[in-house]
């Protein structure tokens, strides 16, 4: 899908799709940032599935409430990103650094009741579900940036 999508954003760039409306460069840019998180995000994702099998059963709650926090996490960053939202930064900021916070919680109380193997799992669920949090950060940056080149345009037809 990355690959399709930076065919796509190439071709754009050089006039020859059609788009509903005008996009400039660092708009096109921002995408292509976009999809290559996306990407990264998904890999993860794929990750996640496949630690779960090695813990042999269903991942403990703590950890499918750190999932699902990733997962809004990464539905408020791409809300924001296709709204052009620059405010969305610190708030989805402070929510990274509390499930990094929450992350190693789980961990420390997980040292004293599972076997190597299956810690060894639950870190890399673990990760991932942080590294998803952290790159829906990247995306919200990218709307960031998205949202003040939208303010300065609107400031310069003003």
């Amino acid at each position: 899908a990355y690959f399709y999508a930076i065919r796509l954003i190439n071709l754009a760039s050089v006039g020859r799709i059609g788009l509903s409306e005008e996009v400039s460069m660092p708009e096109l840019l921002a995408y292509r940032s976009f999809a290559k998180l996306v990407e990264r995000i998904g890999d993860h994702a794929v990750n996640i599935a496949r630690y779960i099998k090695q813990l042999g059963g269903p991942a403990p709650p703590e950890v499918s409430g750190l999932c699902r926090e990733a997962l809004a996490i990464f539905s408020e960053a791409t809300e924001a990103f296709f709204e052009k939202n620059p405010h969305c930064i610190n708030e989805i900021s402070g929510k990274v650094e509390l499930l990094r916070g929450r992350e190693e919680s789980v961990i420390s109380s997980a040292l004293r009741r599972l076997e190597p193997g299956k810690l060894l799992a639950l870190k890399l669920i673990l990760e991932s579900t942080r590294r998803i949090a952290e790159y829906s950060k990247d995306i919200a940056e990218v709307a960031l940036d998205l949202g003040l080149e939208k303010v300065a345009k609107t400031e310069a037809h003003a």
